[in-house]
């Protein structure tokens, strides 16, 4: 089976991942208990409200797949840090992947696991860095 991150091939969209009635409800409940505030609620800009709505629900996600992992639950571990890695796909989402991987006794799997977390975090380096130059450099974020 080759594997899905190689370079060489193309990479295409995919449908959206769809949660079970569990992981909704578990996810719903991080996002409560994040954004409601006494007497009212939290806000946020229009155009990061996806985003930070994505990285909960992929934190949430990895939070059961560790759970379930602890439970020798491997493949409904695997399951849900996969799920995490497609709704929030960034790098330390891969890296915890690679860890539920080697946890599962799926050292080929995290092994190649671990190589898309290098890739993926030397992809987001340069923004990194650069914000970094510029707050050295006295320029306003």
């Amino acid at each position: 089976m080759p594997w899905p991150f190689s370079r060489k091939k193309k990479m295409i969209p995919i449908g959206p991942v769809e949660l079970t009635d569990d992981e909704m409800q578990e996810c719903q409940a991080m996002i409560r208990s994040l954004t409601q505030a006494e007497g009212g609620q939290y806000v946020m800009r229009e155009d990061v409200a996806d985003s930070f709505k994505r990285s909960i629900i992929a934190m949430c996600l990895m939070g059961r797949a560790e759970r379930f992992l602890a439970l020798s639950k491997n493949e409904a571990a695997c399951q849900s840090a996969a799920k995490a890695c497609a709704v929030f796909p960034v790098s330390i989402y891969f890296y915890d992947f690679g860890c539920i991987l080697k946890g599962a006794g799926k050292g080929a799997d995290a092994r190649l696991m671990f190589q898309e977390f290098l890739r993926r975090h030397r992809n987001e380096q340069p923004r990194a860095e650069s914000a970094a130059g510029a707050a050295g450099s006295g320029e306003a974020q």
